[in-house]
């Protein structure tokens, strides 16, 4: 089963790839067995990658209706910066970001994509875990008055079927190009990690939502974040406090560590990193 040719001219799809062999034949898989073939311009970047995605890419590219746009880089350059030239690269109205990690099962592109064109903003699906639950894919901005608040009526309230949040995981979003443009793109000293938050938050800034759909959803792995992780994010969350209030999230994780849900380290490595705490 094709799309039809104006999704070709309304929509492209951008994927980096780093290191993601052992997900390269689903991610593809899902494109044939939904759409039968890609079914819009997709531009795939290999972030330097030292397994063997770019063998897994480019056998998938000899496939009839693969044809899509390859872009094998020899370094990292970060996640927001590649994204950045991606959508520069392409000229249609619409852009999805979409992870290596993910697949999926019906499509999900179309019913985004109609959300997108009537709101604009920022649009996703829910996400699925390996074992089929929704999991949140969405929370509130670590600087915001409500966290708490937020935090609780996230778990406590269904959602809406087009449900409006402060910002969204970047594993699959939908995004208007000249909006994405206005904002500047993604963040670049963010290499990884949290830049999702820091747009969202500028698209906020200039009056644009963003929106989750409670019925269409994705597999994307859950992944715990580690130590080394979070120390990651704490160096990006030093940029996004710079100017901003970093004192509801460290209640919040003094809180999370007071329970046993994350380490004591955690909530010092965090106060350091956006100067509530003095290095030692």
């Amino acid at each position: 089963m094709g799309s039809p040719d104006p999704l070709k001219n309304r929509l492209s799809i951008l994927t980096i790839f780093y290191n993601h062999e052992s997900f390269v034949d689903s991610y593809f898989l899902s494109y044939q067995q939904i759409f039968g073939s890609l079914p819009c311009r997709l531009l795939v970047v290999d972030n330097a990658s030292s397994d063997n995605t770019r063998q897994r890419l480019e056998l998938w590219r000899k496939k009839s209706g693969f044809q899509f746009d390859y872009y094998p880089l020899d370094t990292n350059d970060g996640f927001g910066v590649v994204h950045n030239w991606l959508a520069r690269e392409t000229n249609t109205p619409n852009l999805l970001f979409l992870n290596p990690d993910t697949s999926f099962s019906e499509d999900f592109i179309s019913p985004c994509l109609e959300v997108l064109d009537k709101v604009g903003g920022i649009v996703s699906p829910l996400l699925r875990d390996d074992t089929n639950k929704v999991y949140a894919n969405f929370s509130p901005f670590f600087d915001s008055s409500w966290f708490f608040t937020k935090k609780l009526l996230y778990l406590a309230y269904p959602l809406k079927e087009i449900q409006e949040v402060d910002w969204i995981q970047g594993a699959s979003l939908f995004l208007r190009r000249n909006e994405f443009l206005a904002v500047g793109g993604f963040q670049e000293h963010f290499f990884l990690y949290t830049e999702d938050m820091a747009l969202g938050r500028d698209y906020l800034d200039l009056g644009w939502q963003s929106r989750v759909l409670k019925k269409v959803w994705i597999y994307h792995p859950r992944r715990d974040i580690s130590t080394a992780k979070f120390d990651s994010m704490c160096k990006n969350l030093g940029h996004y406090f710079s100017h901003r209030d970093p004192t509801h999230y460290a209640r919040y994780l003094q809180i999370m560590a007071l329970i046993g849900r994350i380490p004591f380290s955690w909530v010092e490595l965090f106060e350091k990193s956006v100067g509530l705490r003095s290095e030692e």
